[in-house]
C-alpha cells in the first residue's frame, strides 16, 4: 500500500473541443412514407431544414437546381430558401428536421448531397426516452 506522502492528487485539465455547428432549437421532426407518385409543391420558412432519405429516392428542387437523393443521403436547406420534394417513382422513407442555428459554417453545406454511413445514421437518430 502506498504511503500518503507518495500519493499526490493529480489535477487534470479539461480540453474543450471547438464546436463548429450548433443547433439552437428544434422546430419540427417528421418521418414520412411517400408513395411513388408523391409530390410536394414546395415552401420557404425561417428555420434550417435537414432532409434525410432512409429508403428509396426523391427529387429535391431549389430555385437553382434539381437533385436526386438516394438511400442514406441528406441535404440541408438554408433559412427562407425555396425547396420542394417528390418521390422518384419509388416508395420512399424520409426524415425531415427543421431547426434553428446561427452557425455560419452551415452555409457551406447548403444544397450539397451528403452521404451518411450506417454508423453515422444510427447515431443521428438515436434518442433517449
Amino acid at each position: 500500500m502506498m504511503s500518503e506522502q507518495k500519493m499526490k492528487e493529480k489535477i487534470l485539465e479539461p480540453t474543450y473541443p471547438e464546436s463548429l455547428i450548433n443547433v439552437d432549437a428544434f422546430y419540427t421532426t417528421f418521418a414520412y412514407l411517400y408513395s411513388p407518385s408523391f409530390t410536394y409543391e414546395g415552401e420557404t420558412h425561417e428555420p434550417w431544414e435537414l432532409v434525410f432519405i432512409n429508403n428509396g429516392e426523391v427529387i429535391v428542387k431549389t430555385e437553382k437546381e434539381s437533385m436526386i437523393l438516394k438511400k442514406n443521403q441528406l441535404i440541408i436547406h438554408a433559412p427562407n430558401e425555396y425547396h420542394s420534394i417528390a418521390a422518384n417513382n419509388k416508395p420512399c422513407s424520409v426524415a425531415i428536421i427543421t431547426f434553428g442555428s446561427s452557425s455560419e459554417p452551415l452555409y457551406q453545406l447548403v444544397d450539397k448531397i451528403i452521404d451518411v454511413e450506417d454508423a453515422e445514421k444510427d447515431s443521428m437518430f438515436k434518442y433517449n426516452k
